[in-house]
Parts: structure tokens; sequence; C-alpha cells
């Protein structure tokens, strides 16, 4: 498995689309930071931390450690409404089905086999922050932002 920035960022974007394809609910998953995007979005950003660790192994089967945002973005017309809609997303468990974790946990490799069509040996949800709301206009609407922190390890090949 080769070590790829570009197929481990559009993989998440793919993964999270396809588990929220299948529940019905309608959500905007980006690979890339965009100048507008649809509500709610998800959008795939490299952690402002370290990125890249290059050195968890060495030889030909290294690992390689990418660290990676999960962004959300949610906007309703009230404050109340929009922190509502962002904590259904961050929340976690079985009984809630538009869960990003949740997703994202689904992609956690227990048998040895790599995930994401073979770009990453495994995924890891790390912790999630809830940022303030934030007025988009005096009278509203309303947007409130929240990020997941996620470990991909990928082997290089």
């Amino acid at each position: 498995m080769a070590f790829q920035l570009q197929a481990i960022r559009e993989g998440l974007a793919a993964a999270i689309t396809g588990v929220f394809a299948t529940n019905g609910e309608p959500i905007q998953v980006y690979a890339y930071d965009l100048q507008s995007v649809e509500y709610p979005a998800v959008i795939i950003l490299p952690d402002s931390g370290t990125t890249i660790s290059y050195g968890d192994t060495f030889g030909n089967n290294a690992i390689i450690t990418t660290n990676w945002i999960v962004h959300i973005r949610c906007s309703a017309a009230d404050p109340k409404s929009a922190q509502i809609q962002l904590m259904r997303l961050m929340n976690s468990g079985s009984a809630e089905p538009r869960s990003i974790p949740d997703a994202l946990e689904v992609l956690r490799v227990t048998d040895n086999t790599p995930t994401l069509n073979g770009v990453v040996a495994n995924v890891y949800v790390d912790t999630g922050t809830i940022n303030p709301v934030q007025a988009i206009s005096e009278t509203g609407p309303f947007e409130v932002t929240g990020d997941i922190k996620i470990t991909v390890r990928s082997q290089r090949s």
C-alpha cells in the first residue's frame, strides 16, 4: 500500500458520505475546504499541529501517521437549533444514526485488513471540540462549528 495524502483525504470524505447516504440523512461532505459550502457540511482538513509523522517504524513496511480534522459546520435560524444539529453529528453510539464518530469508527481495522480501499492501515477517532455560536448576520441565521480530531496510520509499501 502506498502512502498518498490525496487518497487518504478523499477516502475519509467518501467513507462519511457512504454512511450518511445509507441512512437517508442530508449532509454535504467535502474532501477539501471550499469558498462556499452547503449546510450541514463536513470538511476534511489537515490538523494544524503535526500532520505527518514519517518515522513511526522503519523498513519497507514503515508506518506513517497523519492527523486530520473532521470540521463540521451547521446553521439554523436560531442558536439552539444550530447547536442541537451539531451535537447530533458529534454524538456517538448505536442510537444515533447521524454520528460522524461512528462513521469513522467503522473504518477501524480489527483483522489486519487495510481500510479505505487499501489506502490506510487504521483510523482512530481522538477528540472532539464544539466552538461558540456565531451569527452569520445580525438577525441570523446562526452558525456553529465543531472539530473531530482523527489519526490515520498508513503502511508504506
